[in-house]
């Protein structure tokens, strides 16, 4: 594997033209700034500020037999005068479905994450997720060598350039070098994410995250096989800033931050017994160009007009449908926030709100886990925890005991005038005569 090193103060910048994607396959080294000082120029904005400014990308493309690969990764970027190195990579594919309509996926590094699993609540064994202890970790690409007892370790960056064997086989890569991370505790939880935002718990140094591409297409099978390899470099360095002292745990032992031995336990011997485990986290992306979708906010409202809308505290939610068919979520979202509301005016002294489709923020974790419950069979990857199917067991408890009065819940702002505004009319009983079939009234059918 040839590796060549990137120097940015001695290498100028390579430049993408339209052009360049009709090829067979390009390589270059660009520089992002480039075009956002081309596009300021262009529109007349100022672009004093960044003219000094890079952010050397190493771009790669393939095109061969109507699938289309563009792979794009942080070389090294300036900040402050300085040039820093953090592992950003990301590649986009293109192709046409059986179908024949146009597919468009991604792929992004996002981090590595270090997790110790919970034998009893694990969802997915070998895998950081909920119930789990997890650190996730944030790339530091400045040189870190004022800090006390801490050796030079500036992160470098060697593109792996791009080859191929044949047409249809093809391999590049992307080496990073002497990283700085510092981790923070997370927790993955797809309805409650939350992380430590007071204290960073440690900061770290590898050796070496590298990534290696190959790219396999098959004309006979119509098949394009990306496959991703990494190379993790050992952990060199190891600081605990949550101790009381702060501690630096290295290959020769435990050290305060003074430099003073604390005890002999190493950094490896340290993982080892804490039985932690890594994890590399991607965010991944299909698109399916040309099907109907629809754009709603958190509120179901529309916002697929050319009018602008405010959703600075919402959520985009966009649903590609089939002719004909109903997005799920908002059919089983509609199902339990009915169904909810229907259990709250089942008691006469209950209020609901005149806002539709609102209720109690006391029942909003019940109507979450519902939801989740009754999108099982659409998304099967929304796998319940046992804790969860328990608090849904309670939560249907609850709702029972709400209509039969037994559970008071707080008021609304804005109750429904009159009360009784959504429930069904008064029970009319009609009496009628009793009608009897014989062989002898039916005869003349």
């Amino acid at each position: 594997m040839m590796v060549l090193a990137f120097v940015p103060k001695t290498t100028s910048a390579a430049t993408v033209t339209s052009s360049d994607f009709q090829a067979q396959s390009f390589s270059k080294v660009v520089d992002w700034y480039d075009y956002v000082r081309q596009y300021a120029a262009a529109n007349g904005y100022n672009a004093t500020s960044i003219q000094n400014e890079h952010a050397y990308i190493y771009a790669n493309y393939v095109n061969v037999g109507g699938f289309q690969l563009f792979s794009a990764g942080l070389v090294n970027a300036t900040h402050n005068g300085q040039f820093v190195t953090i592992p950003l990579q990301t590649f986009f594919e293109h192709f046409k479905t059986p179908g024949g309509k146009d597919a468009i996926t991604a792929s992004s590094f996002i981090s590595l994450v270090a997790f110790r699993e919970n034998s009893t609540t694990d969802v997915y064994p070998s895998s950081p997720d909920r119930g789990d202890e997890v650190y996730a970790s944030f790339s530091l690409g400045v040189n870190l060598s004022a800090l006390p007892s801490h050796k030079p370790y500036v992160a470098t960056s060697q593109i792996i350039p791009l080859t191929s064997t044949d047409s249809n086989h093809w391999s590049w890569g992307l080496k990073y070098a002497n990283l700085n991370a510092i981790w923070w505790k997370v927790n993955p939880d797809p309805l409650f994410p939350s992380y430590d935002a007071l204290t960073p718990r440690g900061f770290a140094q590898y050796s070496e995250l590298t990534f290696n591409y190959a790219l396999a297409i098959d004309p006979t099978a119509k098949t394009a096989t990306l496959t991703t390899s990494y190379t993790i470099g050992r952990m060199t360095d190891l600081y605990i800033l949550t101790t009381r002292p702060a501690i630096h745990l290295n290959s020769t032992g435990t050290y305060n931050l003074s430099g003073t031995l604390n005890n002999t336990q190493t950094i490896y011997q340290y993982l080892t017994a804490k039985q932690f485990k890594l994890s590399v986290v991607l965010s991944q992306k299909a698109i399916i160009a040309g099907t109907a979708t629809t754009d709603k906010d958190d509120s179901g409202a529309s916002v697929d007009s050319d009018n602008s809308t405010d959703v600075t505290h919402t959520a985009v939610n966009t649903a590609a449908l089939a002719s004909g068919q109903t997005d799920r979520f908002t059919e089983v979202k509609l199902s339990v926030i009915s169904r909810i509301r229907n259990k709250i005016e089942t008691c006469l002294s209950n209020h609901l709100s005149a806002t539709a489709l609102t209720i109690p923020p006391s029942l909003k974790q019940c109507a979450c886990l519902l939801i989740i419950q009754g999108l099982q069979s659409s998304i099967p990857s929304l796998k319940l925890s046992e804790d969860q199917k328990k608090l849904i067991e309670t939560f249907e408890s609850d709702l029972t005991a709400i209509a039969a009065c037994k559970l008071t819940i707080e008021e609304p702002t804005d109750p429904l005038e009159p009360p009784n505004a959504q429930r069904g009319g008064p029970i009319e009983v009609v009496k009628s005569t009793t009608r009897k079939a014989t062989r002898d009234t039916l005869s003349g059918l």
